[in-house]
């Protein structure tokens, strides 16, 4: 059976800033080193803070 690892990464929108191109870039980076997106949850008291949940197999011991 498959275990995973977990990494929580805050992201904060300046004004301005193209969110879509902000996520796609960050998907790209994690992406390349294997980790995939699950979960995208907002903070519910800043509606421009995100967190993204990433997930990837843990090694092979």
């Amino acid at each position: 059976m498959a275990e995973w690892q977990y990494q929580i990464h805050r992201v904060e929108l300046a004004s301005g800033n193209d969110f879509d191109q902000e996520l796609a870039n960050m998907l790209e980076q994690y992406g390349t080193k294997g980790w995939e997106l699950v979960e995208v949850l907002p903070q519910q008291d800043s509606p421009k803070v995100y967190r993204l949940i990433f997930k990837a197999p843990k090694p092979l011991d």
